[in-house]
């Protein structure tokens, strides 16, 4: 079971990223459109759902839920895989703003990129003990940049050399298990 949830996580993050950020964005209000469906799509159901599992006697626990991080779902007394929400919706509208900030750069330079950046990131957060653990789960979000951009990549790549990338994503996928598996 230990190797089953960091690798369903990642394999999430690779093969949905079209779903999580397909398309690019070339306006600052389109930004803004997305934002406000993706806060209806994870920060919506996370606040019911933090609300429902923590103990509802006590608004404190309900409001420390309210801060996105698996340390914080512990102290609410609520379900800690509720952190997953709050990490999706940061990593897709980082990665989002990406594409809206560097649109003029290759996707596949940006995707590289990010992918780097996100590990270095991860990397760094993991170092620096804040006790609470990040707001919405932000340091998990800059690792699931990473995998969103390997997801990028890898298709894009697939779909040039391989006529079933369907197989090759998800050895991409099971190498990306390993690695978060060695990673945490």
């Amino acid at each position: 079971m230990d190797l089953l949830f960091p690798y369903a996580v990642v394999l999430y993050f690779v093969r949905n990223d079209d779903e999580m950020c397909g398309g690019t964005v070339h306006k600052v209000k389109e930004l803004w459109n997305y934002t406000i469906s993706k806060v209806r799509s994870y920060l919506v159901p996370y606040i019911i759902f933090a609300f429902i599992f923590s103990s509802s006697d006590s608004i404190y626990r309900t409001l420390i839920a309210m801060y996105g991080s698996r340390d914080a779902l512990v102290m609410a007394e609520t379900r800690t895989a509720l952190w997953f929400l709050p990490a999706c919706f940061c990593a897709s509208l980082i990665y989002k703003a990406c594409l809206l900030i560097f649109v003029k750069v290759k996707e596949e330079i940006m995707d590289a990129s990010l992918f780097v950046v996100g590990i270095i990131l991860s990397w760094l957060c993991s170092r620096i003990d804040i006790g609470i653990g990040y707001p919405l789960s932000i340091n998990i979000s800059m690792m699931a940049i990473s995998f969103i951009a390997i997801g990028r990549l890898t298709r894009k790549w697939c779909m040039n050399l391989v006529k079933k990338p369907k197989r090759l994503m998800a050895t991409v996928a099971l190498i990306c298990g390993i690695i978060s598996v060695i990673y945490v």
